[in-house]
């Protein structure tokens, strides 16, 4: 059994892992961890991961919170909006009334009871206000794009930790199976060992090594298991659905940019990042315009209309209307204008720095996510090398291990340096998969890719 598991190789070209680079902790673990990696790759499909993708955005409460912001910005609009259009108040009142003045004093009564009502109405229609409605419609609606671009910010975010995470249970999934795989063959090298001594034709420092690796083999399994445990907690809680059936994707069908210069280009013309970064702005520069219109003078055009019974101890009705054109001008305010106008323009200005860190930000993220994946491709054809040489070393020390040429410590060391080799290739085909995922959401297309889309489902607005 020992000799088919050394001779036919290691791990499953499939696996799932630590995070990444974090299994090569794992210096010791030797044996059979080798005999999984020609074992049948299962079926792959990307649908799957989409799936995944799609619930993680579909259940994530973080999304959620920003499309309701969204729609809330979308509601600002029409507050905004609503001083286009008149004003109408009315009032109206009614009571008892006891009048004692000269008028009723000249009467034989002297004082007066009479019910009193009266009513009243105002319509109001703003003719100029110093651009500052308009100014405030342009801050509204620059904050509701402002508000939608954050929600394809969260959505992005969402979707490549959803992807990072359905990678991660693949790995730690396949370490795992592996890593009980290792503990059978270090339990069985062990008994074997304990055979041979028995016979009279081992030593005792082979039985407490192979006892020693056996020990370790089933405390790294143990690690393995539980770093499965807590990464399928993680995806549970970002996708919202148990990680069941999960099948590796294929590597994606994506259009990606010959050079960084281009991805650059890319992500700067359409990455939800900076396209937040710039409503920002605009929603600042337009509240500079909504501050400056205490300058201006403030023009209405008014309607206004009475009447009232019984008024001031006269008994009869009385009504008036008149329609004028109201005009009103502060001379001065204590400078409070001004300091206004002067921090709303500091703020505009901090929102123009918060666009170029934006744009810096992006170009880094997208020129370090394209150079890791260049990295990542170029060194799977030396990691798929190092398995072939370390696999010959481990056949040839095995058939020198039986006719007593070699130690047993020498065979679990050239074992553990084959299964250091697989556990790179294996770690090195997941870093292409993954840089491919991050390189995408570095220029702003993952959501697209996984058929997501991206703007909130918002209330309609009633302009």
């Amino acid at each position: 059994m020992l000799d088919n598991w050394w001779r036919d190789g290691l791990l499953p070209a499939t696996g799932g892992s630590l995070p990444f680079g974090g299994f090569l902790r794992c210096k010791f673990c030797t044996m059979a961890l080798g005999a999984i990696v020609f074992l049948p790759i299962l079926p792959v499909s990307a649908s799957n991961i989409e799936k995944a993708v799609q619930a993680a955005v579909a259940n994530h409460p973080e999304i959620s919170r920003d499309q309701a912001n969204a729609s809330a910005a979308t509601q600002a609009i029409d507050e905004a909006s609503s001083t286009y259009l008149p004003r109408l108040d009315i009032e109206g009142a009614g009571g008892f009334e006891l009048t004692d003045s000269p008028s009723t004093r000249a009467t034989d009564e002297n004082t007066r009871d009479l019910v009193r009502s009266e009513g009243s109405f105002t319509l109001t229609q703003r003719l100029f206000d110093g651009f500052d409605t308009s100014s405030r419609v342009a801050s509204a609606r620059a904050r509701k794009g402002a508000a939608e671009s954050f929600v394809g910010e969260t959505i992005h975010r969402i979707s490549l930790l959803a992807v990072t995470l359905y990678l991660d249970v693949l790995r730690n999934r396949t370490f795992l199976k592996a890593a009980e795989w290792n503990t059978a063959i270090h339990a069985e090298l062990a008994g074997q060992v304990r055979e041979l001594k028995r016979s009279g034709r081992g030593v005792g420092t082979d039985v407490d090594q192979a006892d020693t690796r056996l020990a370790l083999a089933e405390s790294e399994r143990e690690r393995f298991r539980g770093e499965l445990r807590a990464v399928k907690a993680r995806y549970f809680e970002v996708v919202g659905e148990g990680a069941i059936d999960l099948t590796r994707p294929d590597l994606p069908d994506f259009d990606r940019p010959a050079t960084a210069d281009d991805a650059v280009a890319a992500a700067e013309a359409s990455h939800p990042r900076i396209q937040t970064a710039l409503n920002v702005q605009h929603a600042l520069q337009a509240d500079v315009n909504t501050q400056r219109a205490a300058y201006f003078p403030q023009v209405n055009l008014e309607a206004i209309g009475s009447t009232a019974g019984n008024r001031d101890g006269v008994p009869g009705q009385d009504s008036d209307f008149n329609g004028r054109v109201r005009g009103t001008y502060n001379i001065f305010n204590g400078l409070g204008d001004l300091a206004r106008v002067r921090g709303s323009r500091n703020r505009a200005q901090a929102a123009t720095a918060d666009v170029l860190e934006a744009k810096r930000i992006t170009r880094e993220n997208v020129r370090v996510a394209y150079e890791q994946l260049i990295t990542a491709e170029r060194r799977l054809k030396p990691l798929r090398a190092q398995i072939g040489a370390a696999k010959r070393v481990v056949y040839g020390y095995r058939n020198q291990f039986k006719i007593g040429q070699r130690t047993l410590l020498d065979l679990l060391d050239a074992q553990n340096e084959l299964f250091q080799a697989r556990l790179s290739k294996v770690d090195g085909e997941f870093r292409v998969l993954l840089g491919i995922y991050e390189l995408m959401a570095a220029i702003g297309k993952l959501p697209n890719h996984f058929n997501i889309e991206e703007k909130p489902v918002a209330q309609q607005s009633g302009r």
